[in-house]
């Protein structure tokens, strides 16, 4: 009789049936409850020796048709980025630990070759970077082997031992203290302050011209001339006065006016006298004020009589005082810087 088969177990049976049908393969010890829809066509020649510990619970509805062959990381991101770069530098990961907060500008010409630091700065420092200064300065040689960390505000009181190879051409008009080497070509040594400029015979208020206020007068042109520019040192200003016979005011003059609106435009202005005085750093000085008190009270200050920053007015006497009738055959080697507190009880 004719032998009835079973009907097939798979929708898509083996190409290569058994060839004895009396043998009875033997049996998986855990069959599927469901056999697959789609098996394969030709099993596995290496199949795996260990199933996976971790299977996927969803693979992949579009696998990769060419696996990297360098995994881009030893432990894969949880959460993958949703916009991946297109060129990766590197084809490892540059850091275990990528930054959340990329920043955004350009890399840096000369990146850090070494380990960064641990304890990076958060804002740009106010201190030098260097304790010392550096070993390499911009300029080809130092001005100096060890520069002075306070540089001195005013000149030294100590003079250098030798004089300039190169000295100055002009000379300088006025100094508060001589000088501690003298030059060897002079046979008298130099005042402090130096000698004012020899004038010409004194002439009273009536020989000038000048409008008599009380016992002096007082002028702002000399020889027509105005000297309202602030340009004048008091060596200046007494030289103008005494090339007409005049002299310069004494404070107390100016301020009693008796100068006051004698031209040129000086009355605002502040102008020297012959009032001695001390300067703030210590010196002898003359006193500046102002040319009149038109314009209200003007400050007076002393200044070192080689400031050249004032203008000048010039005075005279209505009856000069008689010359001497025993005058000194030469100038004091030592004159006074100013002149003496104490007079002597009885003239000469």
């Amino acid at each position: 009789s004719d032998v009835v088969l079973p009907p097939p177990t798979s929708a898509a049976p083996t190409q290569s049936p058994s060839v004895s049908i009396a043998f009875e393969p033997e049996s998986t010890a855990a069959p599927s409850s469901l056999p697959t829809v789609i098996p394969t066509r030709l099993p596995t020649t290496n199949p795996t020796m260990q199933p996976t510990l971790a299977p996927t619970t969803q693979p992949s509805p579009r696998p990769s048709s060419s696996p990297t062959q360098v995994p881009t990381t030893v432990a894969p991101t949880v959460r993958p980025s949703n916009a991946p770069t297109h060129q990766p530098t590197t084809l490892a990961p540059s850091t275990r630990h990528p930054t959340s907060s990329p920043t955004t500008e350009p890399p840096t010409a000369a990146p850090t070759t070494g380990v960064p630091t641990s304890n990076p700065t958060r804002s740009p420092t106010n201190v030098p970077t260097t304790a010392s200064p550096t070993s390499s300065p911009s300029t080809a040689s130092p001005t100096t082997v060890r520069p002075t960390q306070q540089p001195t505000v005013s000149p030294s009181d100590i003079p250098t031992g030798l004089p300039t190879l190169v000295p100055t051409r002009i000379p300088t008009k006025y100094t508060v203290a001589p000088t501690v080497a003298p030059t060897l070509v002079s046979e008298a040594p130099t005042t402090a302050p130096p000698t004012l400029p020899p004038t010409p015979d004194r002439k009273d208020c009536g020989a000038l011209g000048w409008r008599l206020r009380g016992a002096v007068c007082g002028e702002s042109e000399v020889d027509g001339v105005c000297h309202s520019e602030l340009q004048y040192t008091f060596v200046d200003a007494y030289a103008l006065c005494g090339s007409i016979g005049a002299r310069l005011c004494f404070k107390d003059e100016l301020d009693a006016d008796v100068a006051k609106g004698t031209g040129c435009m000086i009355d605002p202005l502040h102008v020297w006298t012959q009032t001695r005085c001390t300067t703030a750093q210590g010196g002898d000085g003359y006193q500046i004020t102002g040319g009149s008190t038109k314009a209200g009270p003007v400050s007076s200050s002393c200044r070192d009589a080689g400031d050249a920053s004032w203008a000048v007015r010039c005075c005279s006497d209505n009856v000069l005082p008689p010359p001497t009738e025993s005058p000194t055959r030469a100038p004091t080697m030592t004159p006074t810087y100013a002149p003496t507190q104490i007079p002597t009880s009885e003239p000469t």
